[in-house]
């Protein structure tokens, strides 16, 4: 429920009278919070290996508690020491890293340009001029079906896809798996 439509009830009950039945809430499937997360189990797998060859290996994972873990070398799940927080924060080992918005994740370090959101849409900035050469910054979309989609220089490819149950933790899947995103895509 937004804060408005929260205060409006409060008013209308405060009063004892309601002129109109008070309207159900949407669902929550299609209510993304405006600010925060909404934490829950969710698994990202690998669509395309290095290779360009079609494989399907989960790598990450996102848990109920906001913990992380990722697929070592060895193919041994391990704790990618990422916290994801219901605020929007994400935290490595006890020092904020970056906070999510509706609009950015902005790192908590000088430097690192921010990932823009534009809906199920991120801009991640994977070369930087001054340190790479070269400017390139690679659109990623997330599709209600979990798919993520990027638009690299080398074409659009479907690198992976989220697997959650609801899409409102596929979403923080996304935002928070977003961190790792540059990285693979250099």
């Amino acid at each position: 429920m937004t804060r408005l439509a929260f205060v409006l009830l409060l008013a209308a009950s405060a009063c004892g009278k309601s002129s109109a039945p008070a309207a159900s809430p949407p669902p929550l499937a299609t209510t993304a919070p405006t600010r925060g997360f909404t934490l829950g189990e969710a698994t990202v797998v690998e669509l395309l290996d290095k290779r360009l060859q079609p494989v399907s290996n989960p790598i990450w994972k996102l848990h109920a508690d906001g913990n992380t873990e990722g697929v070592t070398k060895k193919g041994e799940w391990k704790s990618s020491m990422v916290l994801a927080k219901p605020d929007g924060t994400l935290w490595m080992q006890g020092e904020k890293v970056a906070t999510v918005t509706d609009t950015a994740i902005t790192y908590a370090f000088e430097g690192t340009p921010p990932i823009v959101i534009d809906g199920d849409s991120l801009s991640v900035v994977v070369w930087q001029k001054a340190h790479d050469g070269e400017d390139f910054t690679a659109k990623v979309e997330l599709a209600s079906d979990g798919t993520i989609t990027v638009h690299h220089r080398d074409g659009v490819r479907a690198y992976w896809k989220i697997e959650a149950v609801d899409p409102l933790v596929m979403r923080t899947a996304f935002h928070v798996f977003a961190l790792s995103m540059k990285t693979i895509l250099d």
